[in-house]
């Protein structure tokens, strides 16, 4: 349910406006659909512990942010981050302890709580809040070195917003120009690893027949 939701978000308003052949229009379905997953899924105790139950409320953050809901994207995002604790996410992957409801789910929890981080630092960033987890190490090993460079760069920007919290929860050093500045050089360099190419705006008459072409 929680996926149909997110994918109603993202179609044109006309669409939306439309009934498409049901009674509901699709701004009350998408929003009926969201809160009974939240009310039977997301917020029921007996599933957490498991990826599928981690996945749905990492889903219920981003339906939320996608709505402008910052501060109830925050709260549930902050959610999943105390259940990936719980079941040992944040450290190695050999100590991590979670179940799999379906046999069919294909777990990645260790990319999952880097997501979960870097969203907690976005909206921590935006919202003027504490960040909940001080980890870092999403930057460096074997899953940066394996990852490919627009993923790499996105978790260079997590650490890099990891830090930028903590200068300006640190107090002392909050206004500390030097280290504005050597974040704010190791972000330019960071941004080097990409081709210039890569942050230009794409010419979308030009991808329309192969859309991932977007993104190199």
């Amino acid at each position: 349910m929680l996926y149909i939701a997110t994918f109603l978000q993202h179609l044109h308003p006309g669409i939306l406006e439309a009934r498409n052949g049901s009674q509901e229009p699709l701004p009350t379905l998408m929003k009926r659909l969201a809160e009974t997953a939240v009310k039977f899924v997301t917020t029921n105790d007996e599933f957490f512990g498991s990826i599928e139950a981690l996945e749905c409320v990492m889903m219920e953050s981003t339906y939320h942010h996608n709505g402008g809901n910052l501060r109830r994207s925050w709260i549930a995002n902050r959610r999943a981050m105390f259940i990936a604790q719980m079941m040992n996410l944040h450290q190695s992957e050999s100590r991590a302890k979670y179940k799999v409801l379906d046999n069919g789910t294909n777990a990645h929890p260790q990319f999952m709580w880097f997501r979960i981080v870097s969203l907690d630092c976005n909206l921590c960033l935006m919202l003027g809040l504490t960040q909940g987890s001080f980890d870092q190490s999403m930057a460096t090993g074997t899953a940066y070195r394996d990852d490919i460079p627009m993923g790499r760069l996105e978790r260079m920007h997590c650490a890099f917003a990891s830090r930028i919290l903590e200068r300006n929860e640190s107090g002392l050093c909050a206004n500390d120009f030097a280290l504005t500045q050597s974040l704010d050089l190791e972000l330019q360099q960071a941004g080097r690893s990409m081709p210039s190419k890569w942050w230009l705006m794409p010419n979308l008459d030009r991808v329309i027949d192969d859309p991932q072409a977007l993104f190199f």
